[in-house]
């Protein structure tokens, strides 16, 4: 049953896809992480959230300005 999981073309394209799937999420993580930041410093959100997105920069370590 696990003689096919033992082959080279099955363990290469396993590797290769575990591999870009790391790369993609560091990628998506570090994109979340600049948008939060441009956002928590530029103040783009509803006016009457603002108190809780101040907060929540602050909190998560963010400049605020």
């Amino acid at each position: 049953m696990f003689e096919f999981t033992k082959s080279t073309p099955v363990m290469f394209i396993g590797t290769t896809s575990l591999a870009l799937a790391t790369i993609l999420a560091g990628t998506i993580v570090t994109s979340l992480d600049q948008a939060t930041a441009r956002q928590c410093a530029s103040h783009n959100w509803p006016a009457d959230a603002h108190h809780v997105h101040i907060e929540w920069c602050r909190n998560n370590g963010y400049s605020v300005r």
